[in-house]
């Protein structure tokens, strides 16, 4: 017989399935006409005396956030302040200001955010948040006044598919880092995509400090969700015995870059040449060096940043773009860091999209792997260990860097290899095509390229890579000198041993064909891969001569 009560139980089951799973995502319970935008609450500019406390919502109303010691009462409370955020329904419109759309073709949400201050540094505290009639509860640690052992999470690159957040927890960090690309455009809706069920667990547990991304554009809806000091993208903070810097490597995609990343360049010295930390570590999305297609996009980072983080002291770089995740080093300048080398790390794998690794770029590149990633790093007084992990918990990559009488240990410095002409050879080898779109079997074509010394003269030899034989061969050898602080143009002259032509989609070789450069500088050589080469378009069809006009009689 069937119990009358039965539905009722099953509804009530269900709502407490809801109610457990919002709670545990860290996320608000919410009804009206766009659930999805509602997000948080999420803890952000932290410190070692305060917190920010911050959410989104469609409902415009009061909230409370109160906090107490972890095993005590609340004892302290603050009015939560309010501000809209309002968008193009259409992403196509994102750029338009919204008060020159008709209406109904624009949504808002509220953006809620309490500061919470005077508390004792290194301490543990519970906090909740009392809006639209509903309660959050949530735990956070204040940044300690002394060094002691910690954690923290580095990832980037989630473009609104999330694969990596759910083992943050694991880890136990004092905070994340985040190379940028949250989103795959600046429209408000994929931001609040961005807070997943496990984003928001552990944004609520965790702050998180983000650098702007290209895909986060013109960073102006990432600055009304998150904390960037004195109005700038770029910034710096302290915790225990180390100095952490983001940097906004996009400067250079927007109005007068020359001025902004100047300005940034020199505070970025002025930071870290105060700092006394142990460990200086920078972060920023367009990784300085780079095996992906990307590789084009590392100007800023090689040739810019690089030369202050080597004359600072910088241990760590970590960056995002492409798609994979890579390690570069430790690398040094001869006469600049010889001692003090830096590792970079592309940890670009937080969501689910990848990039393609040429095969070579040894010694440089020490690790590659094209799969979702992120890292935790722990550091213990002179002791610093990184793990690259997969949303699994496999573990990709290790490294331990020891500090010995507050210098790197000397067994880290003899690891190094040069970063140079590494560096070069590796941008020269980027968005390489052939001479014509399509190559017949036995013809000739050319490949042209230039290589560039930025500090010592060194020899190349460029070939087909190894696995390109087959596709085509040389016709005359390809090899010379590159001056020092010098450039060269170089033809790669090719006949084809197969049929080449342009893709239907995509404009890479078909089939896949690539050239390797083998360079050498004194006892410094290496061997880098270019990426696949490209097709030109086919010229476009000339257009129809029109008709003569017909003399006058």
């Amino acid at each position: 017989m069937t119990n009358p009560k039965l539905p009722a139980l099953r509804a009530r089951a269900r709502w407490g399935i809801l109610l457990m799973t919002a709670l545990a995502s860290g996320c608000f319970l919410h009804t009206g006409k766009a659930p999805e935008l509602s997000f948080g609450p999420y803890l952000d500019n932290a410190g070692r005396t305060g917190i920010t406390v911050r959410w989104a919502s469609e409902l415009d109303g009061p909230g409370l956030v109160r906090w107490g010691p972890v095993q005590g009462k609340f004892s302290g409370e603050a009015r939560a302040e309010s501000s809209e955020m309002r968008y193009p329904l259409d992403p196509a419109a994102r750029r338009q200001k919204t008060d020159g759309l008709p209406p109904g073709q624009t949504g808002a949400a509220r953006l809620y955010q309490a500061r919470i201050d005077g508390l004792a540094p290194g301490t543990e505290y519970r906090y909740s948040v009392e809006f639209a009639k509903r309660r959050f509860e949530g735990r956070f640690r204040t940044f300690p006044a002394r060094p002691e052992p910690f954690a923290f999470v580095a990832f980037s690159d989630t473009h609104l598919s999330d694969s990596v957040a759910a083992r943050f927890a694991d880890h136990r960090p004092a905070f994340l880092i985040n190379s940028g690309d949250l989103v795959d455009r600046e429209h408000f809706p994929e931001y609040a995509r961005f807070f997943s069920p496990a984003v928001n667990a552990a944004l609520g547990r965790f702050p998180m400090f983000t650098a702007r991304g290209n895909h986060d554009e013109s960073g102006r809806t990432l600055s009304r969700l998150f904390t960037f000091p004195e109005g700038r993208l770029y910034y710096s903070f302290d915790y225990a015995n180390a100095h952490f810097v983001c940097l906004d490597s996009c400067l250079w995609r927007w109005p007068k870059p020359e001025e902004t990343v100047k300005a940034m360049l020199e505070w970025l010295e002025a930071d870290l040449q105060a700092s006394r930390a142990d460990w200086k570590i920078v972060f920023f999305h367009e990784p300085p060096y780079d095996m992906s297609y990307r590789r084009s996009d590392t100007d800023f980072g090689r040739l810019k940043a690089m030369p202050v983080l080597r004359r600072c002291g910088v241990d760590l770089v970590f960056s995002g773009h492409a798609h994979s995740y890579q390690r570069f080093g430790p690398l040094f300048r001869p006469g600049e860091n010889d001692a003090h080398p830096i590792v970079t790390i592309v940890t670009a794998g937080a969501g689910t999209k990848y990039v393609a690794l040429p095969p070579r770029a040894d010694p440089q590149l020490a690790v590659r792997r094209s799969e979702s990633n992120y890292v935790v790093c722990r550091i213990d007084g002179p002791t610093l260990t990184l793990r690259a992990l997969t949303p699994a918990g496999a573990e990709l990559d290790s490294l331990t860097i020891a500090r010995k009488d507050g210098r790197p240990d000397p067994a880290h410095a003899a690891r190094a290899v040069p970063d140079e002409p590494f560096g070069s050879v590796a941008r020269a080898l980027a968005d390489l095509q052939i001479s014509r779109p399509a190559v017949a079997a036995g013809e000739e074509f050319t490949v042209e390229l230039e290589l560039a010394s930025i500090a010592e003269a060194y020899d190349f030899e460029i070939a087909p890579a190894p696995d390109s034989f087959w596709i085509a061969g040389l016709t005359t050898p390809a090899q010379g000198t590159v001056p020092a602080g010098g450039r060269v143009p170089v033809t790669v002259r090719l006949r084809a041993k197969t049929a080449i032509a342009r893709p239907e989609k995509g404009n890479r070789t078909e089939p896949e064909f690539s050239l390797e450069c083998r360079f050498q500088a004194g006892a410094n050589r290496g061997v880098v891969t270019s990426d696949v080469i490209r097709v030109p378009k086919p010229p476009e069809p000339a257009a129809p001569a029109a008709p003569a006009t017909p003399a006058a009689p």
